[in-house]
């Protein structure tokens, strides 16, 4: 297992939510613009699923799941990106390429 930080545990040993800005602050801090349209789409589905509250900047480098994505946003995610371009994503194809 990771260390406490990485975990997110309190002083007391319980395991602490994170919110959004917590995610963003630990964030590698070089961002990379999405490069054309396709990746612009992609980042943009991103930022709409991960933060329907518009505080979240998703670039060409992000991770999906390190942005906070879990599977369930991920169908939501995968459901969104056919209805808007009509490309079909299978969900392993998205895990096991973290969706960057």
């Amino acid at each position: 297992m990771g260390s406490s930080a990485t975990l997110g545990r309190s002083a007391p040993g319980s395991l602490a939510d994170l919110s959004l800005s917590d995610v963003i602050a630990e964030r590698t801090p070089t961002y990379v613009s999405p490069d054309g349209d396709a990746e612009e789409a992609v980042a943009v589905l991103f930022e709409e699923v991960l933060s329907p509250e518009g505080e979240l900047q998703v670039g060409a480098l992000d991770d999906f799941f390190e942005l906070g994505g879990h599977s369930l946003l991920a169908m939501q995610f995968i459901g969104q990106l056919e209805v808007s371009s009509g490309v079909r994503v299978q969900m392993r194809h998205l895990v096991r390429l973290g969706l960057q």
